[in-house]
């Protein structure tokens, strides 16, 4: 009997739904009203999917003041770091390049490096006042950089015709026994009948005896031309370059790291640490990496869980609505509509359970 009686219903809905007629004078109103009903649940799903849907753009959370700054920190360190290392092969260049050549002198991007042994051009209560010329105080240990003069000699006369008083050179010069690289100012410059130029140089720095007067000032003379040497010893004269910048912090960084004890601790420790901590970084990265992979699965695989158990309930809903509908119309008492949403709730509550 009950079997005979929910066939019926069903032929009948499904004639309705096919046919799309009326089932009786006083349908229409009930029917627009289960549609209603049918529309609002669905628009009530839609909601539930939206808030779940995988494709919907995540909006990032905003970061703290906090976590602000730990961003610009680790920012500002990369770019230490970087600069360190930059820096750090640089000098490592320099100190291989000036181990080249028998008087230290450094090569690079077409100026050569040096670094002052003596305190001829030191600043002091007895040098020289030179306040008004562009390379003034050059200590021990600093390094200049030097404007080397034209290898050919058809433009080297012009080049010396540039120079001023004041100006700083670097020569070779031989003085006592030996032959000298020297940097000194030069204090006068004068052309010769040869057309080449007498260049005289000084350092800035006096030597004064114990009256304050000032003693052993020694004067260098660098003849350009062949022809205007007075003695052997001029051939040995030589000017190298113009000194047109200096440095006293790499000088003695330079100085220090060629010594082996500089090179360790300057270079090879510091370079060490900021390798193996690139490498932490580096494993660390790769770790979250996986752990943020495993946790967007596992939420994916949820929210999956989620849209099949609230398309469930959406279906479990319309066909209650439907058979409701079907006993209205045949005047048959209706099943409880809520017996089929809790039997698929707790399907749903069961799969997230597990």
């Amino acid at each position: 009997m009950k079997r005979s009686m929910r066939e019926k219903k069903n032929k009948a809905a499904e004639e309705c739904v096919k046919t799309e007629r009326s089932c009786g004078d006083g349908a229409d109103t009930e029917s627009q009203t289960a549609k209603d009903a049918s529309v609002r649940l669905e628009d009530g799903a839609d909601a539930r999917n939206a808030e779940i849907d995988p494709n919907a753009k995540e909006t990032r959370p905003k970061l703290t003041a906090a976590e602000k700054v730990r961003k610009g920190f680790s920012i500002a360190l990369d770019v230490l770091m970087y600069l360190f290392l930059a820096a750090a092969v640089f000098i490592v260049v320099m100190v291989i390049s000036s181990s080249k050549n028998s008087d230290g002198a450094i090569n690079m991007f077409g100026y050569e490096m040096r670094i002052i042994a003596s305190s001829s051009m030191e600043k002091s209560s007895h040098s020289v006042n030179v306040d008004k010329y562009d390379i003034k105080d050059l200590k021990v240990k600093s390094m200049v950089f030097i404007e080397r003069k034209p290898e050919k000699e058809s433009e080297q006369n012009a080049w010396y015709g540039k120079l001023k008083v004041g100006d700083v050179l670097t020569f070779a010069y031989y003085e006592g026994l030996s032959q000298n690289v020297i940097t000194h100012r030069i204090v006068s410059i004068d052309k010769t009948r040869s057309g080449g130029y007498k260049i005289s140089l000084q350092g800035d720095n006096r030597t004064v005896d114990k009256d304050g007067n000032v003693v052993d000032v020694k004067t260098q003379t660098i003849y350009t031309s062949p022809d205007d040497y007075t003695s052997d010893r001029d051939r040995f004269g030589y000017i190298i370059g113009k000194v047109v910048g200096n440095s006293t912090f790499i000088g003695y960084v330079v100085y220090a790291v060629r010594q082996p004890v500089g090179m360790i601790l300057i270079v090879i420790v510091p370079c060490t640490i900021i390798i193996i901590w690139q490498i932490v970084r580096v494993i660390l990265v790769f770790s979250e990496d996986k752990k943020n992979k495993q946790k967007v699965a596992l939420e994916s695989a949820e929210q999956q869980a989620e849209r099949e158990c609230a398309e469930r309930e959406k279906q479990a809903r319309e066909l209650d609505e439907l058979r409701r509908r079907v006993a209205e119309l045949e005047g048959a008492p209706a099943s409880d509509p809520r017996n089929e949403e809790t039997e698929a709730k707790g399907d749903c509550e069961s799969n997230n359970v597990r």
